[in-house]
């Protein structure tokens, strides 16, 4: 019994770190959109809320994937599938960090920096705009 609240532990820390990030990212895409220095490029956000959704889509938006992705965690530990277990935490860290660099890059953006900025193979396979300065 113990170890299975130890593995309920270990999806809900990554669920709550990805809500807290999520929260994050919403409010300074929600900022940056308002500000004007760009529109969501996130497809599927597009895809359902259109270029400029509002802070309360993104948030729901947010929860809804992230409760998603923990419920499919949890069910597989029920059912013991270990490696959807792990692809739901791996989902997760995956779109926590996801979070991280987007607003990063919109503070970036909202600082003045360049949307298109010169970057070095590795960022470009990764994405972290944020962390690239002009030379």
């Amino acid at each position: 019994m113990l170890t299975m609240a130890l593995l309920g532990l270990l999806i809900a820390v990554p669920y709550i770190t990805d809500q807290i990030a999520g929260a994050y990212d919403a409010e300074r895409t929600d900022k940056g959109i308002r500000s004007g220095v760009a529109v969501e490029g996130n497809a599927v956000i597009k895809l359902f809320f259109g270029d400029k959704p509002s802070l309360k889509q993104l948030d729901a938006f947010n929860i809804v994937r992230g409760t998603l992705f923990a419920f499919v965690g949890v069910l597989s530990l029920f059912f013991a599938i270990w490696a959807l277990y792990g692809g739901a935490i791996g989902a997760l860290i995956a779109t926590t960090f996801g979070h991280i660099v987007g607003g990063k890059n919109w503070e970036y953006l909202m600082a003045g920096g360049n949307p298109n900025p010169k970057q070095n193979a590795f960022q470009k396979i990764i994405g972290l705009l944020s962390w690239n300065e002009d030379k």
